[in-house]
């Protein structure tokens, strides 16, 4: 058991903590502030060759560790392990921009056995997730936000809604027009009143017009409606906003279901990421390891 002067004039805690603040990741950081100064020489020799071979990565290798990208993923994983669950967008892309990032760091150094043997070990026990990445990053995109092409029906739905909507656009044009003209409107513009695309009728005339009433100005001089000739085009609007939600569930179904068979692999290849990102911000900082010979 090494003693509290002895770790004092180590630095240990200092030394950790600057490391600490250059991990890639909140996993790097924990790891970093957890640990505790070897107490046996093998474990000392293997933290600092582990530690001075990530330092020739970082400086010998264009681009130096390919680490960008990863991130704690341990409690969407911890949701994903439940049966017929189902993830927010910005959790699925972030699982697949930390399992991209273990394939990079595992492309880059499973091969190099020879300058770099305990990284390569590490790398060779990272999985290939490729396949479980590309196939959210085709579907959602870096801001969470469902591709077209993401389904078939996805795509179909929302080509009926932009078509929709430009009709809808049309026709209450027509009819504002036509109000308008009448004298009926307070302004010829459209409002947006919950969920509704409205028209804005003066009091006086709501008994000249056709459609429902959806809202009331604060000095109840203008009454927000909806024509009755855009009803049928703003039911069937809702009802594709509908089909829509519905159909990005099924795809958000699909991808956390991909997560869950690969749910073991994912776990471990995340734990060896957040062992290279202790020695990435060792190496990167004042290394760990030049303290421990």
């Amino acid at each position: 058991m090494i003693g509290d002067e002895t770790l004092q004039a180590l630095e240990w805690e200092r030394v950790v903590q600057i490391a600490a603040a250059l991990a890639a990741s909140s996993l790097g950081e924990e790891r970093l502030l957890a640990l505790a100064v070897p107490v046996s020489r093998q474990r000392a020799d293997l933290l600092i060759h582990r530690t001075q071979e990530m330092v020739r990565v970082l400086t010998e290798t264009d681009g130096g560790l390919p680490i960008d990208g990863l991130s704690d993923i341990r409690e969407s994983l911890s949701r994903a392990s439940i049966e017929g669950a189902s993830l927010d967008p910005l959790d699925l892309r972030k699982i697949a921009e930390t399992v991209s990032c273990a394939s990079r760091v595992r492309n880059q150094l499973h091969t190099r056995k020879t300058d770099i043997p305990e990284l390569s070990g590490l790398a060779e026990r990272l999985w290939d997730h490729g396949k479980l990445a590309r196939a959210i990053e085709s579907a959602i995109d870096a801001d969470g936000e469902i591709f077209d092409d993401a389904s078939h029906d996805l795509k179909r739905i929302r080509g009926e809604r932009r078509r929709e909507s430009k009709h809808l656009e049309e026709r209450l044009n027509s009819v504002m027009q036509k109000w308008a003209d009448q004298g009926y409107l307070q302004d010829s513009v459209v409002n947006f009143r919950d969920g509704k695309l409205v028209l804005p009728v003066r009091d006086e005339a709501k008994n000249k017009v056709q459609g429902v009433i959806v809202d009331t100005s604060a000095s109840g001089a203008t009454v927000f409606l909806e024509p009755v000739e855009t009803l049928p085009i703003s039911n069937k609007l809702r009802q594709l906003e509908l089909e829509e939600k519905r159909e990005i569930h099924k795809i958000l179904l699909k991808l956390t279901a991909l997560v869950h068979e690969n749910l073991e692999e994912i776990a471990l290849s995340l734990e060896i990421m957040s062992e290279f990102d202790e020695l990435y911000a060792s190496a990167a900082g004042d290394p760990v390891g030049s303290h421990c010979s």
